[in-house]
């Protein structure tokens, strides 16, 4: 990140576009933990930066809460605008509000025979709003073309982490080198909040059985994990934050190595 802000143009305002890559990174650590609705406060928020910046790149104007579609019409029509790319003038701002409709327009409480959107909704957001800090990077960044088009490459991924994946209810770890107490912990959240049987970790694990039971009971003695039936397991609230803090883990080494956002 440091290296980002210290190329980027003077044009624009680095204070509001550190702001954007801070929220930029939580919404996507959001997004691997499975916490859809902060995903979408994130999204909406980065409407908002989204908004301040072109504002200020346009008009020299910070509003602290933008009117959106006065500032649409103003990015369209008003002179000073007109020295902007056209990306800035017009296409950021159309796929900004696309995104903030979909943010403001999920308020809705869903019958019960509706699948819920925040899945979709979730992986939307997070594609545009990478577009979005793409377009920015494109327009602004000092860095080499190939070394922009690589970070952008980067940033457009939103696959999940890959740490377990599920074949036919199988759950198949995908980082055996992790230890026996992490994979179960991997295993119970992406589970939840359903339980998983002692028998399904000793197929899943890709530990030896003694060394599962060892870790079993390092995360009961922990109350990361509890046993809600004989050999029947559960996170804990304590286990979920622990779960939460290895998925992320991985991914800051995943985007480190790969010259993402850190």
């Amino acid at each position: 990140m440091e290296d980002i802000l210290s190329n980027l143009s003077e044009e624009i305002n680095k204070e509001l576009f550190h702001k954007f890559l801070d929220e930029f990174r939580e919404m996507k650590e959001a997004y691997y933990v499975q916490n859809y609705e902060l995903v979408l406060t994130k999204a909406g928020k980065l409407v908002e930066l989204t908004f301040q910046i072109l504002s200020d790149l346009a008009f020299e104007e910070i509003s602290k809460q933008p009117n959106i579609n006065q500032l649409i019409r103003r990015l369209e029509s008003d002179e000073r605008a007109k020295k902007l790319n056209d990306s800035l003038r017009l296409i950021i701002p159309r796929v900004a509000y696309a995104l903030y409709t979909l943010r403001s327009k999920r308020g809705a409480v869903h019958v019960n025979h509706e699948v819920s959107p925040n899945f979709i909704d979730s992986t939307l957001a997070v594609s545009m709003c990478s577009w979005i800090l793409s377009e920015f990077l494109r327009l602004f960044l000092k860095f080499a073309e190939r070394d922009v088009l690589n970070l952008i490459n980067t940033i457009s991924k939103i696959n999940n982490i890959p740490l377990i994946e599920e074949i036919d209810g199988y759950s198949v770890i995908l980082k055996p080198e992790m230890t026996a107490e992490n994979q179960i912990l991997i295993i119970l959240y992406f589970k939840h909040p359903e339980a998983v049987s002692r028998r399904d970790l000793n197929t899943w694990v890709k530990k030896s059985r003694a060394r599962i039971s060892s870790a079993i009971k390092v995360l009961l003695s922990q109350s990361s994990i509890v046993e809600v039936d004989k050999g029947i397991y559960k996170l804990t609230t304590k286990g979920l934050a622990k779960a939460e803090e290895i998925i992320l883990k991985y991914h800051r080494s995943e985007l480190i190595e790969n010259g993402g956002i850190s």
